[in-house]
């Protein structure tokens, strides 16, 4: 059976905006894997669920169901001071939003 590849211009931009890098070799493995990960979808999307009630979870009555309880967390000077780098009022991230 012969699977469709993603264009490697697409494979380009999922990387860059998922901030990945890959060497040309990684990008064609993943186009092909990607591609065949596509045709499964639509093939899933062929199958007739008319009459199919959603569910979030496939197995409803093996779910095990426990009281929600609320329980004491962590005091924030407790939480800080396992934090790599923190001040007073909470956690320092370092930016990643581009301007």
């Amino acid at each position: 059976m012969s699977h469709k590849q993603l264009p490697t211009e697409t494979v380009a931009t999922l990387l860059r905006l998922a901030r990945l890098s890959a060497t040309p070799e990684e990008q064609q493995k993943l186009s092909a894997d990607l591609g065949k990960i596509i045709e499964y979808i639509q093939a899933l999307q062929e199958v007739n669920t008319d009459g199919i009630e959603p569910t979030a979870h496939v197995l409803l009555d093996r779910l095990a169901w426990r009281d929600d309880i609320l329980e004491q967390g962590l005091d924030r000077s407790e939480a800080l001071a396992q934090a790599p780098r923190h001040d007073d009022e909470g956690f320092r991230v370092p930016t990643f939003v581009e301007d």
